[in-house]
């Protein structure tokens, strides 16, 4: 998520929330807010240490996706280079 032209495939996402997963152990799920070239702003976020938590990552999304985010900030920055996907919580499949 490093080009300029980043922008433009995400507006689709703005205003939405949004899932992102990362190179490390935190998902992140949020309103996405602003972008710049370094940071994606999220609102009403919920950080989430997939190291520590005893839920498998797809069933935590379904359940966020049923029951509705468990935000545990009002905002947070997440620093671009980390982050390796992006969706939208609503394009979370259920099995």
């Amino acid at each position: 998520m490093n080009s300029n032209n980043d922008e433009s495939l995400l507006d689709a996402y703005m205003k939405t929330v949004v899932v992102l997963d990362t190179k490390d152990h935190y998902l992140y799920l949020g309103k996405l807010a602003k972008l710049d070239l370094h940071f994606v702003c999220l609102q009403d976020a919920d950080v989430h240490d997939l190291n520590i938590s005893r839920t498998p990552k797809d069933l935590y999304l379904i359940d966020a996706k049923k029951y509705g985010i468990n935000a545990s900030r009002k905002e947070v920055l997440v620093i671009r280079e980390q982050i390796m996907s992006i969706s939208k919580l609503e394009d979370i499949l259920e099995f």
